[in-house]
Parts: structure tokens; sequence; C-alpha cells
């Protein structure tokens, strides 16, 4: 079985991400105008940084740290470059992607005898009872 080789492309977001991913050195390379595919699945242009397999496992590492933001495209061997981080642009971001929402389950308070939660629970099933 072989392993496709995996490139890693970054798109800054500002200019001081671009800057900083800049002077990384020889790992990193320029490409302009390359041709990707976002996160909806339509292809679009982009100027990416290609980087190797170490200098992008540090850009990763370091995003908080360093203060970067950028969108991460990921290439398995010769196929199409695609968006695999999870940051979209911010007029994108205000659609709603989920058809239904998740309903927030909400734990009960566990009723230790005495407390005045368990008297209101016991009053409560009374009333019901007595109707």
């Amino acid at each position: 079985m072989t392993t496709n080789k995996v490139t890693w492309y970054f798109e800054p977001c500002d200019a001081t991400t671009n800057s900083r991913i800049a002077s990384l050195g020889d790992d990193v390379e320029e490409c302009p105008d390359t041709c990707c595919i976002d996160w909806q699945g339509k292809p679009r242009k982009a100027n990416l940084w290609r980087a190797s397999e170490s200098k992008a496992s540090f850009i990763c590492n370091s995003k908080k740290s360093r203060g970067l933001f950028f969108i991460l495209y990921k290439q398995e061997g010769d196929g199409d470059i695609k968006q695999i981080s999870t940051h979209r642009p911010i007029n994108e971001q205000k659609e709603n992607l989920f058809k239904h929402k998740v309903p927030i389950v909400r734990r009960r308070k566990t009723l230790i005898k005495g407390s005045s939660l368990l008297r209101r629970q016991q009053r409560k099933s009374k009333k019901i009872s007595a109707n």
C-alpha cells in the first residue's frame, strides 16, 4: 500500500500573519493565484504559502501564541487543494449550517435529604396527586 504525499498550504487572513509565515525561511514557498477548493466545495483562487510537514505543524501549534490567523489547505498527492480548517469568511459565518438546533441537556440536581429543593418537589407531587 502506497501512501500519498501530503502538501500543506496556508492562506493568511491578515498582513501580520503573511509577514510571519514569509519570515519562516526556506521551508515555506509563496504560491500566488493558486486554484483551490473552499469549505463549500467551490473552486477559487487564493494567495497561498506551501509549507513542509515540519513547518506546517510548527505554524499550527503556534497559532495562538503568535496570533496567527490563516485558513489551512491540504493536498494529497496530485489531487485538489482542499480547505480543511473550520475558519470561514465572516459574511459566510452568518448562515445557519445546521437544519435543526441541538437540544441542551440539563442535568437534574441531586436531592439531598432535608433540602428545600426536596421539600418543594414533595409539595408539588402532593398537589398533583390531590387533584
